[in-house]
């Protein structure tokens, strides 16, 4: 059986779609889909896909980028990704790396990475949401 590609595009804004259309005219033969349905069910889908696939999806946290700042913003949210993953947990163990309490200590640690997320959920909901909202309704009045 031959194998095909597949360029599975799912943009939020259309910039990503952009970038797969100009793949899709590189690879000449490849088979193009535009997700319209979650990511994980069209994956669910593909059980019988014999070939290679290519996803392309839209990060929402450049939704509001102008084109030529997108690249930029990707990379600054994949760095803050990077450096908020290593600081809390250089900071889980720091705060647990001197417990000598065998299970104790991984409690203790699984309750400090409980506390960090919710605290972020709370910062979610509390502030980056509701400033968001306000963003907008600023825009809608101009």
């Amino acid at each position: 059986m031959e194998k095909k590609i597949l360029i599975a595009t799912y943009s939020w804004s259309g910039h990503t779609k952009r970038l797969a259309d100009q793949i899709a005219k590189l690879l000449s033969g490849a088979d193009q889909y535009q997700i319209a349905v979650p990511v994980k069910q069209f994956l669910n889908q593909l059980t019988n896909f014999a070939g290679h696939l290519a996803p392309f999806y839209t990060d929402a946290g450049v939704a509001n980028t102008l084109p030529k700042d997108a690249g930029a913003a990707s990379g600054l949210i994949n760095t803050m990704h990077q450096i908020g993953s290593s600081v809390g947990l250089a900071l889980i163990v720091g705060v647990t790396g001197g417990m000598t309490h065998g299970v104790a200590s991984y409690r203790q640690s699984l309750l400090m990475s409980t506390i960090c997320a919710a605290i972020a959920l709370v910062i979610i909901v509390f502030v980056v949401i509701p400033g968001e909202q306000r963003k907008n309704q600023l825009k809608l009045k101009h």
